[in-house]
């Protein structure tokens, strides 16, 4: 770090101008950082009923946490993991409640509209618009063991560069990952620590030696009783991110339920955002089956989706 910080501060000055204060930064840091743990048996459950759709990738995940229990005090960090599924059957949202059942920071890539690796890797500070990538800048929080979400990795012919994703491919080796250098900062920095999870529509589109450093799932879209269960938890998760949710009864009403059930998770994010708008313009705090908007005859009903009978009493 010294060497580095010494040679930075001779760079001229429209260089070390970013550079320096970076390299600054992460002095200030320190070497150490925490790493993420397993949540409670309790929260494990409630991811469970959230996303009854995700049970093989939470099984595995469950016995890599009490695989990590045997040993007092070791270290948990999950390998990478792609899951491969429909669009809108959660496997974003999924991701974020991974993360913080791991008590951990999570970080978002789009990948269809990636550009360049020099978003993730950094991109040398010889150039005029050299800046760190999302994995230094991630490592230098106070977690060593963040989650990167490379949202629909199937897309990454984005780049249009015969490489591709192949610098990927170092960054999902725990091997290789320990001495991982950002481009900008120029430092070898461990990021071994850092858990991966892609989602994808369509597997075959994910080049073989990428796909062969994930552990895959197949995700399929909710069945029967499941797809109450989601709309509970997409509305759950909508009152735990917008404050103006949270004015709003904690539990749907049956006939809101009724009116989302058979929707992707994301279609009914959209339509509780537009249902509580219409209670508010009607000077409302309760939602009504009226206010959910009709589903968008253009995206069609999703498959595997069905209308359920449900009980009328809400737990």
């Amino acid at each position: 770090m010294a060497e580095r910080l010494a040679w930075a501060r001779r760079l001229r000055h429209d260089t070390q101008a970013g550079l320096v204060p970076e390299l600054e930064r992460a002095s200030k840091a320190g070497a150490m950082r925490r790493v993420g743990v397993p949540g409670s048996s309790l929260a494990f459950q409630e991811l469970r009923d959230q996303f009854p759709n995700f049970k093989d990738v939470l099984e595995f995940v469950w016995r890599r946490a009490l695989l990590a229990g045997t040993v007092a005090g070791a270290e948990f960090r999950l390998p990478p993991l792609l899951l491969n599924g429909p669009p809108g059957c959660g496997k974003t949202a999924f991701a974020e409640r991974l993360a913080q059942w791991l008590q951990v920071p999570i970080a978002r890539v789009d990948m269809s509209s990636l550009h360049a690796s020099f978003a993730i890797t950094g991109l040398d500070a010889g150039y005029s618009t050299g800046n760190p990538g999302i994995v230094w800048n991630l490592l230098q929080g106070e977690c060593l063991s963040p989650v990167v979400l490379l949202d629909e990795i199937d897309k990454t012919r984005a780049l249009n560069s015969e490489t591709g994703c192949t610098f990927l491919l170092g960054l999902l080796e725990p091997v290789t990952a320990c001495r991982f250098r950002d481009a900008f900062v120029g430092l070898p920095i461990d990021a071994s620590y850092v858990q991966w999870v892609a989602t994808s529509n369509d597997l075959s589109l994910v080049d073989a030696p990428l796909r062969s450093r994930f552990r895959v799932f197949d995700v399929r879209q909710p069945e029967g009783d499941e797809c109450v269960q989601v709309v509970r938890s997409v509305y759950r998760a909508l009152r735990e991110r917008e404050a103006w949710a949270r004015s709003f009864p904690e539990e749907l009403p049956v006939p809101v339920l009724d009116a989302l059930v058979g929707r992707t998770a994301r279609d009914v994010w959209q339509a509780l955002e537009d249902a509580c708008a219409a209670a508010v313009a009607d000077g409302r705090r309760e939602l009504r089956g009226a206010d959910v908007p009709p589903e968008r005859s253009s995206r069609g009903r999703p498959m595997g989706f069905v209308p359920v009978q449900h009980t009328r009493s809400l737990p």
